[in-house]
């Protein structure tokens, strides 16, 4: 703005300058000056860390429950492992050859019809000989045909166990076969316990890594520095500003147009102004202005009281549109740093 304001106000001189100084307010003094050398102790004489352990270690029960499901893990379950052998054997078809109880089963089946059958050979006996025809060919006829009803009866009952069996065997073996992955799957329970412990082990390991980490970053000489440099740079302190004064009221006009530019996005609507005055142009083609804001608008932090200098947002939006935006009131802002 200073290049732009000379091309308008060639002839302005500046007079002098003015000089104001900002110092801490006496009743804080005292207060920063403490802080300080409190800092300046802390930085020389550090406070050590907390004496004590600042984790949490594994109890008694705790290290005892991860040792026996570390244990039980790598083992592995006796009763996985007998369940897995019967599956196999039920599976391959083991027990569909023979079943060590079927004998057991068929003479219970065909105890009865072997005690009819000795009844019966008894009776004919019985009676042929009363009829004096014991030992003859009738005799044998009639015997011949019960031994052999007894024979067919246990026939009949033997297919009838071996064919259950063998039925029973059958569905037994279709289940272990549905139930295989399953079984299969079973061995990776063991290796999820193993690795659960083994998580649960590293977290305690890790807490202990990171107590050491924290205890030696806080003994450095580089934190306690940077902790005490902090507290100097964030304490509050005075300040001095200076600002030319000028032989003509257009040359102050000119101080105000560099606070704008320093402030950069300020009111810059025709709506928000009054008592609005052309001075000169810029290269460009914008007309340069001296205004006053309107009452309602001195206190924005985006206006000000007092003679203003710059532009019109109206303008600078037809020429430079990049350079104007809305502001959430709802008037025009110019950002000075386009211009």
């Amino acid at each position: 703005m200073s290049g732009i304001a000379k091309s308008i106000f060639g002839t302005t001189q500046q007079t002098g300058t003015q000089t104001a100084t900002q110092s801490i307010d006496p009743m804080l003094k005292p207060y920063v000056e403490f802080g300080l050398e409190e800092a300046k102790r802390l930085y020389q004489n550090p406070t050590p860390y907390a004496p004590f352990q600042t984790y949490v270690s594994p109890s008694e029960a705790t290290t005892s429950a991860l040792s026996g499901i570390e244990q039980r893990a790598m083992a592995g379950s006796p009763l996985l492992r007998s369940a897995q052998e019967q599956s196999q054997k039920t599976i391959s078809g083991e027990y569909l050859s023979g079943n060590p109880f079927f004998q057991g089963a068929f003479q219970a089946a065909t105890r009865p019809l072997e005690q009819q059958f000795g009844q019966n050979i008894m009776d004919i006996r019985s009676k042929l000989s009363s009829a004096g025809r014991y030992g003859s060919g009738a005799q044998t006829g009639l015997e011949g045909r019960a031994a052999e009803g007894l024979s067919t009866a246990m026939s009949d009952i033997a297919g009838k166990l071996a064919y259950q069996n063998y039925s029973d065997e059958r569905t037994r073996q279709e289940s272990a076969i549905n139930n295989a992955a399953a079984l299969s799957q079973a061995d990776y329970n063991d290796l999820s316990k193993l690795l659960a412990v083994g998580t649960t082990r590293e977290g305690y390991d890790q807490a202990a890594i990171a107590d050491a980490i924290a205890r030696y970053q806080y003994e450095m000489p580089e934190s306690r520095l940077s902790t005490f440099l902090s507290g100097v740079y964030n304490a509050p302190g005075g300040s001095q500003t200076s600002q030319p004064i000028y032989g003509n009221p257009k040359g102050e006009a000119l101080g105000t147009a560099a606070q704008v530019g320093a402030t950069l996005a300020l009111f810059s609507d025709v709506n928000t102004k009054q008592n609005i005055v052309k001075v000169g142009s810029l290269p460009n083609g914008l007309n340069l202005y001296t205004f006053e804001y309107k009452d309602e608008f001195k206190n924005h932090p985006k206006a000000g009281h007092g003679l203003q200098f710059g532009v019109m947002a109206q303008e600078v939006e037809k020429v430079i549109p990049e350079a104007v935006s809305l502001d959430k009131s709802g008037y025009k802002v110019v950002d000075y740093s386009y211009l």
